[in-house]
């Protein structure tokens, strides 16, 4: 499923979006301080485009706008903020290590999730349930090439 709709925008989901990707913000702002502020954002765009698509392809999840926009703002937010506060070296060690803390959490949660889905998956394949849903399609199938000649 593909949403587009400005009224299923989640407030919560766009703030965990957006702290998802500060940190990402961040490393690319220590990484390549000389970088015009596009060719920062844009490495966080297509990541999370790139997540976007997957998530449509694979099925684990919603394949959402405001979730690519969260993704961006969050990049873009991760990079303002350590431009704007990170003047002393000591702060700039803080805010790395508080960012590789954040990037380590959302990646357990996110490896947590896939796990608890694809445990979900894997038993629903394996249970009576997708064996009559996947005859009944089998019928409708037959019945509607027997109409169809």
């Amino acid at each position: 499923m593909i949403s587009f709709s400005p009224f299923d925008m989640d407030l919560k989901d766009m703030f965990l979006n957006l702290t998802a990707f500060l940190p990402f913000g961040v490393y690319l702002e220590i990484l390549h301080p000389e970088r015009k502020l596009f060719l920062k954002v844009l490495p966080v765009f297509l990541t999370s485009l790139l997540f976007e698509i997957l998530q449509y392809i694979l099925c684990i999840g919603i394949t959402d706008l405001w979730d690519l926009l969260a993704n961006t703002a969050g990049g873009f937010l991760g990079i303002f903020l350590y431009r704007k506060f990170c003047k002393t070296e000591k702060l700039k060690l803080i805010v790395l290590i508080l960012a590789i803390l954040g990037t380590v959490s959302v990646s357990s949660v996110m490896a947590v999730h896939f796990v608890r889905n694809y445990q979900k998956a894997e038993a629903f394949y394996h249970s009576p349930k997708y064996f009559e849903i996947k005859e009944r399609m089998h019928q409708k199938q037959e019945s509607s090439t027997e109409e169809t000649d």
